[in-house]
């Protein structure tokens, strides 16, 4: 007489949940009891505890599986909401994690960042995006805080760099001329919102950023 144990029924209920998109719902449930029941040897029929035993997993299976479906729709629900929320970000002012400065149609910009205690000097280097060197800009003395320090968009030579993405490193020293912490900061208004698989981006001119990188957000002034 064939004997199923519970290492084929296990088998066949991972066919089950397979042609079933993953999902073990109670029709499954009871099949895979049935079966088990049809397949026991009727000269040696398992005992109450070991059956119980067998009952209880295949409760906690399928109660595992309703709450990965709970989960889920609880993400795709959030996701929703989040994009949702990006979109009301669109118009708006916002300054956020960055070390990339916009040169376009020759113009520079502010170079902003925070010190998060005073220092006695501060030194910024600027590169191309292949990493070549342009130029240095330094400061003394800086108190703790935000601050801007405008760059003309010309290189150490004092020639007009070409319009593009430039890079910025930021070193400050205390008075005994240990280390400091700077970070550096970028702003923009929000021109559109994008998805990528399951990541939501904010659009500032050729800048893509992540939410997770907004520092600050305040609403454009009107004119």
């Amino acid at each position: 007489m064939s004997i199923m144990g519970i290492n084929n029924i296990t088998t066949m209920g991972n066919e089950a949940l397979q042609t079933e998109r993953g999902t073990f719902g109670k029709d499954t449930f009871f099949e895979m009891l049935i079966a088990q029941l049809q397949n026991q040897d009727p000269l040696n029929p398992m005992e109450g505890t070991e059956f119980t035993a067998q009952l209880a997993q295949f409760s906690s299976l399928e109660q595992l599986s309703n709450i990965n479906q709970n989960l889920d729709s609880i993400y795709s629900s959030q996701t929703v909401l989040n994009n949702s929320q990006l979109l009301q970000l669109i118009g708006k002012d916002v300054q956020y994690n960055g070390d990339l400065i916009n040169i376009k149609e020759g113009k520079g910009e502010d170079i902003q960042f925070e010190l998060f205690a005073d220092a006695s000097e501060l030194s910024i280097d600027i590169f191309d995006e292949k990493g070549s060197f342009i130029k240095t800009i330094g400061s003394k003395s800086l108190k703790a805080g935000k601050h801007n320090i405008p760059w003309d968009g010309k290189d150490f030579h004092d020639i007009n760099v070409p319009d593009g993405i430039y890079k910025m490193d930021i070193k400050a020293l205390n008075e005994a001329g240990g280390s400091i912490e700077a970070r550096s900061i970028n702003s923009g208004t929000v021109k559109g919102v994008n998805y990528e698989e399951e990541n939501s981006y904010l659009l500032l001119d050729e800048k893509k950023i992540h939410l997770s990188d907004i520092i600050e957000v305040t609403q454009k002034n009107p004119k």
